[in-house]
């Protein structure tokens, strides 16, 4: 199984994608290129600037997809 959430903020041409996983038995079955092509449908719909909080494990998938990687995130915890 595959879950993720798209967040379209309206009124501007920014969509987002997060949280897109799935569960080890279900990897390589095109689940996550299913949920991530919903940004492409986004971008058929006029907006333009998409992001997707993705790890390393997504590059190869998204890449195929057509995304660049722009910036990079890290994790960090709170030493608290």
């Amino acid at each position: 199984m595959s879950a993720a959430w798209m967040y379209i903020e309206p009124n501007t041409s920014f969509v987002s994608l997060w949280g897109d996983s799935t569960l080890v038995d279900y990897r390589g079955k095109v689940l996550y290129t299913a949920a991530s092509s919903a940004c492409e449908k986004a971008y058929e719909r006029g907006y333009r600037l998409l992001t997707v909080d993705a790890s390393p494990m997504s590059a190869p998938i998204l890449k195929k997809q057509g995304f660049h990687c722009l910036a990079t995130c890290y994790e960090y915890q709170s030493p608290r």
